[in-house]
C-alpha cells in the first residue's frame, strides 16, 4: 500500500466516524455524569483527557457536557 492510499483510508475512517457521531451521537452515561458532579461538588478536579483529535466534537454530541470538566486535553493540543 502506497502512502497516498494510506493517507486516502486514513481520511476515510475519520470521514465515516465523524458522520457517525453527527448522526447518532454519542452514548451518555448517567451514573458517570452523576458520579463527576458529586466529584465536583466536593472540591475533587476532574479531567477529560483523550488522544482523540476529536475530543470536543464527541463532547458535544455526547450532550454537550463541556462544563462538568475541569480541565480537557486532548491529542490535537499535543
Amino acid at each position: 500500500i502506497s502512502q497516498a492510499q494510506l493517507e486516502e483510508a486514513c481520511q476515510t475512517k475519520q470521514n465515516y466516524f465523524l458522520e457517525l457521531i453527527e448522526s447518532e451521537g454519542v452514548p451518555v452515561y448517567e451514573t458517570t455524569v452523576k458520579l463527576i458532579k458529586e466529584m465536583r461538588a466536593r472540591q475533587v478536579k476532574v479531567a477529560l483527557i483523550s488522544s482523540s483529535k476529536n475530543l470536543q466534537r464527541i463532547i458535544k454530541s455526547g450532550g454537550g457536557l463541556t462544563d462538568i470538566w475541569d480541565v480537557v486535553f486532548s491529542g490535537h493540543e499535543i
